[in-house]
């Protein structure tokens, strides 16, 4: 990893890295790049202040005694520099006020790597705004559960982040399985031309073409999706589980952005509708 490579995922180390993962392994130079790019920290980003309620732009505080140092020392002593630094905090400010800050604690372990070890706020307090907006589309209990996958995974526990993401996904298809067999919001209970026999025989990537028509187009492009979720518990390490998340997670994102998408565009139409039926009585009379 070069200095560069490591500067530019440094917004990424702060934001979204996990808890006791590590950002460089043990190579001294990937170790000595990662720790002056932290040094060297000065790109505003943008996260959700809990403070403020809101999105913001976060610009993280300078150290200028230990950037200096980096910026102005010769290759090997800044190199000795960085590889000396064993605990430090990176700090970051709300541009909408001094008194909101974010903290990131990183430790260097000598031969081991450089490990994110703390976080204020959490990943999952910074991801609330991004999954409330879908309790329309999921309702309470999915998004709450989605929120509790990305704080299970914040704290290093894979396998249960794991199920609650299959929980959600089972759940959509469900949906789409009532939808399709004429058990939605109507509450119709005729089945039409919907072989229910034959849904229940089916595995779930057969179930997902039969209800292609009712699901969010990058759920059906990505049957395999649920073969990732579902693999027994016993073939799943908590690694696997953590190294995967993040791919899960915003698989999940898109699907429910989808729904979102789809639902606000009927909302749309509907509103649109009477507003051109209101206006149609108005004409006549």
């Amino acid at each position: 990893m070069t200095l560069e490579e490591a500067r530019a995922k440094v917004e990424d180390w702060l934001v979204k890295t996990s808890l006791y993962e590590e950002v460089a392994g043990s190579d001294v130079s990937d170790c000595h790049h990662a720790i002056q790019a932290l040094i060297l920290r000065a790109k505003p980003f943008d996260a959700h202040c809990v403070e403020c309620k809101r999105a913001a732009t976060f610009k993280p505080d300078l150290d200028d005694e230990q950037r200096g140092m980096v910026l102005h020392g010769t290759p090997e002593y800044v190199k000795q520099y960085c590889l000396r630094q064993n605990l430090f905090t990176v700090t970051a400010t709300c541009a909408r006020s001094a008194a909101h800050r974010m903290q990131f604690v990183f430790r260097h372990h000598p031969g081991r790597g450089v490990q994110k070890i703390g976080q204020y706020p959490s990943i999952a307090d910074l991801s609330i705004p991004e999954t409330s907006q879908f309790v329309k589309v999921l309702g309470q209990d999915r998004v709450r559960e989605l929120n509790k996958a990305i704080g299970l995974a914040t704290h290093g526990v894979g396998v249960g982040s794991y199920i609650y993401l299959r929980r959600i996904f089972e759940s959509l298809v469900e949906d789409a399985h009532k939808e399709a067999a004429g058990e939605g919001e109507e509450g119709d209970d005729e089945f039409n031309d919907w072989d229910e026999d034959a849904y229940k025989r089916a595995r779930m990537d057969e179930r997902i073409t039969m209800l292609k028509d009712y699901l969010p187009k990058f759920l059906v492009e990505h049957p395999q999706l649920y073969g990732i979720l579902s693999k027994h518990l016993h073939e799943l390490s908590e690694n696997d589980c953590l190294q995967n998340f993040d791919a899960m997670k915003e698989a999940i994102l898109i699907i429910a952005r989808d729904k979102l998408k789809a639902h606000e565009e009927k909302e749309q139409r509907a509103t649109t509708a009477k507003l051109l039926q209101k206006i149609g009585s108005t004409m006549k009379s």
